[in-house]
């Protein structure tokens, strides 16, 4: 059995025949030929690396044909079990399996970094500079990913019809495997997706209580001002004041401004309003931390605001911080 690396992609379709007029330019397709073969072309994606690169197969009952990038299609055909490369079907089976070797360790990688985030955001007194450039980049790697095996899903669903019934059962036996892990596969990366969403949705929190610190500020700025407005208001009037003659007049509206300006800081102090304006942030931020009777963590964090590791924290008595996501809970215990 022959099994070859095209040079390039027009190569391939040339080989394929007179059957792909128009599919070439498809995202995405998985064609049965006339003589029994079989030509898949799909854009193959590698989340560690960020590359997307387009893929073509031609599986014949003679060979296997490939074209698309030589270094990362070599380097799967060389972990092909010896049995693979007798049959090209079966080698075609084995070959899509194994593009797929390297995702879960991809998706861990990507969960890590999401996770990193939402602690980032969580730490954070105000909202990180360049999280919302992070999120969206997150969110277009697992887009990406997800088409990705979106389309290879198709392709291994087309091939395990087996519409021209040249295809052998041990590489249909393969191809359900194949069938299993895409569909694993897809459903983390919906997880992961909807857990960017939540974590989007925390810091677009975090910016809204940053907003209503500033409300509140201006607030209570308005407060303070507002009466001292009023007994300018007052002695601004054109009557003949008792006041504007008595030589202790501008004393008196003095006195009677700052003890105004005490009354209200008072009155702000009694009801604790300082104190909701100084910890509103950590209460936000702690809102969106699931706690347990607990511990805590703290995140170092570099000169942006961008957390670079996770180091141990001071015991808070009795209880432990969990941060959970939709693929996996994760307790940080220190002692």
């Amino acid at each position: 059995m022959e099994i070859t690396i095209l040079d390039s992609l027009e190569h391939l379709r040339t080989r394929a025949g007179a059957a792909l007029p128009g599919q070439h330019g498809r995202r995405h397709a998985c064609l049965p030929l006339p003589d029994g073969s079989y030509y898949i072309s799909f854009l193959h994606y590698d989340a560690g690396k960020g590359l997307e690169q387009r893929l073509e197969i031609l599986c014949t009952r003679g060979g296997l044909f490939l074209a698309g990038d030589r270094a990362r299609l070599k380097e799967t055909l060389e972990d092909l079990p010896p049995q693979a490369r007798e049959e090209p079907f079966l080698a075609l089976a084995w070959f899509l399996y194994l593009l797929l070797e390297n995702d879960f360790d991809n998706l861990e990688r990507l969960e890590g970094a999401i996770n990193e985030l939402e602690l980032g955001i969580i730490q954070a007194a105000k909202p990180l500079r360049r999280a919302s450039d992070r999120i969206a980049s997150l969110r277009r790697t697992l887009l990406r990913t997800k088409r990705y095996y979106d389309h290879l899903g198709l392709a291994a669903d087309r091939l395990a019809e087996n519409e021209s019934g040249s295809i052998p059962k041990p590489a249909l036996a393969r191809l359900i495997l194949l069938q299993r892990r895409l569909s694993y596969l897809r459903q983390t990366t919906l997880e992961q997706h909807e857990y960017v969403t939540q974590v989007r949705e925390a810091y677009q929190a975090q910016i809204d209580i940053e907003q209503n610190q500033v409300m509140k500020l201006l607030t209570l700025l308005t407060a303070v001002f507002m009466p001292l407005t009023l007994v300018a208001g007052w002695y601004g009037m054109n009557f003949n004041m008792p006041e504007l003659s008595w030589p202790l007049g501008y004393a008196y509206v003095i006195a009677l401004s700052a003890l105004v300006c005490a009354l209200c800081f008072w009155i702000f102090k009694k009801k604790k309003w300082f104190l909701w304006l100084r910890a509103a942030p950590r209460h936000g931020a702690a809102a969106l931390m699931h706690i347990r009777g607990g511990r805590y963590i703290r995140g170092s964090m570099d000169r942006t605001g961008w957390p670079f590791s996770v180091r141990k924290a001071s015991r808070v008595s009795g209880s432990s911080a969990m941060v959970s996501s939709p693929t996996m809970s994760q307790k940080f215990s220190m002692p």
